[in-house]
Parts: C-alpha cells; sequence; structure tokens
C-alpha cells in the first residue's frame, strides 16, 4: 500500500477535486447527493481509489478524465446523451475492458446469476470471449427501443448514431452476450443498480446453434436471467437494447 497524503498533498488533491466537479448537475440530483453523503463519499472513493490501483476485474470503469484523448470527442457525445436517459454524471459511461471474459465460466463469478447459469452451461451458443478494449455505455435501457423487432431496433440505434454524429462502428449492435452480462455487473458493483430496471430484457447480438437469439434481463433478487427465445421478427413490451460503442485496443 502506498503512503498516505501529506496535510499540504490533500488541500491541493481536495482543490482539484472542487475544481473537477460538475456544474450542470440537476438539482434533484445533487440534493440526492447533499443528503446521501456516505453513498457520495463511498462512490468517490471507489472511483478515485480503482484508477490507481491495479484491477483484477475484467470490466472497470473509467473516469472521464482519464478516457484517452483522442476519444474524448466520442466521450463528450455520450456523455451529452447520458442526461437524456436519467444517467447522472457520477456514473462511468467507458469501462475497460480485458480479453477473456465468457458468460459460462466467469459471469457466475463476478456477479449474481439465476442459478448460478448453471440451467445454460448446456446450451449450445458460440460463448465469445471479451476482447481488449473500451467500450462507451449508457447503463439504461434505451428509450423507445422496446416493442420492435431486431431489425427496428438496429435502425433505431443508427439514428441515434447519426444524430449524435458517432463514429460509424458504434451502435451497429446489440453486443455479445458475455460483453452485455459483464458490464451489467461492473455497473451493479459499482451503484448498486440492477439494469435494466424493472424487470426488463434487453438483444443481444448472441445465437444459439438453433437460431434463437440470447436475451438478458429480469435482473431481480434472484440474480440476473439470460434465456433464448427465436423471436427477432416479433415485438415485445419488455424487450429493449442498450448502445455500445467500442474501440478494440492493440489493433
Amino acid at each position: 500500500m502506498g503512503k498516505k497524503m501529506e496535510v499540504d498533498q490533500f488541500a491541493e488533491f481536495s482543490s482539484a477535486v472542487l475544481r473537477a466537479l460538475p456544474r450542470d448537475l440537476d438539482k434533484e440530483m445533487a440534493q440526492k447527493w447533499i443528503v446521501d453523503q456516505d453513498d457520495l463519499a463511498k462512490v468517490l472513493r471507489e472511483t478515485l481509489i480503482s484508477t490507481s490501483q491495479p484491477q483484477n476485474d475484467y470490466f472497470t470503469p473509467i473516469l472521464d478524465a482519464a478516457v484517452p484523448t483522442w476519444h474524448q470527442q466520442t466521450l463528450a457525445k455520450y456523455r451529452k446523451l447520458a442526461p437524456e436517459w436519467r444517467v447522472p454524471a457520477t456514473i462511468a459511461v467507458c469501462y475497460r475492458v480485458r480479453a477473456g471474459f465468457t458468460l459460462k465460466t466467469h459471469a457466475p463469478k463476478f456477479g449474481p446469476c439465476y442459478d448460478q447459469f448453471k440451467y445454460l452451461q448446456g446450451w449450445d451458443f458460440p460463448d465469445e470471449p471479451t476482447k481488449e478494449c473500451l467500450v462507451f455505455w449508457i447503463p439504461r435501457l434505451v428509450p423507445n427501443s422496446i416493442s420492435k423487432t431486431h431489425n427496428e431496433q438496429l435502425q433505431f440505434l443508427g439514428e441515434i448514431r447519426q444524430r449524435m454524429d458517432l463514429p460509424k462502428h458504434h451502435m451497429v449492435n446489440f453486443g455479445k452476450v458475455a460483453m452485455d452480462a459483464g458490464l451489467i455487473f461492473a455497473h451493479y458493483k459499482a451503484t448498486g443498480e440492477r439494469v435494466p430496471f424493472d424487470c426488463y430484457w434487453i438483444r443481444t447480438d448472441t445465437c444459439s446453434t438453433d437460431g434463437d437469439r440470447l436475451g438478458l434481463g429480469d435482473f431481480d433478487g434472484d440474480g440476473l436471467h439470460c434465456d433464448d427465445w427465436d423471436f427477432d421478427g416479433g415485438r415485445n413490451d419488455d424487450l429493449g437494447v442498450f448502445v455500445l460503442g467500442v474501440e478494440e485496443l492493440g489493433s
């Protein structure tokens, strides 16, 4: 463990944190942090320490200031979109993802899975491991993305990408099931939020060998659920999508 800060350094550090606080926080969110100062202290501690200590997790939230310079313009566009979906500036919208995370092996060890995902160990689907990457991700079901077919949801994401003038390779898919599960659990560990809210579901890009598409959701006290259905042409009123923008590293 490193040495503790001296008094003078702590004063400088406190001033730096104060200067960096967002000035565009809405009144309700600001009041929440004023009332819940214990939660505020926890979030600040976990966020600040996460960037200064080695991480063993496959998914690590990145402070806005720590996002590489060449991705800051992209970050600003996701950060602009986030408040529209009621995501405060204190919640990360960029994650550092390590290679090798899978749904069957790693997800049950990383977060609360229904029945520890024992029931899907025999399912025949490509459990593609994550790649080294940065992922821009807003931890909310995309508003108005439910009750749409697979193709309609892809088109809807494309409209958002165009409106926000994001890179062409962002929001072009729903994410592989392992990636989506890892992001859900990383966000849960950081905030305690179980997304998607209200036990909704998300489509993923992963399909079984029978052609059924895997979904994740119903994240309740029993854990995150996974299921598969043959309904790409269907419109379900509890099935939406996430937005993802993936920047592979080392390629």
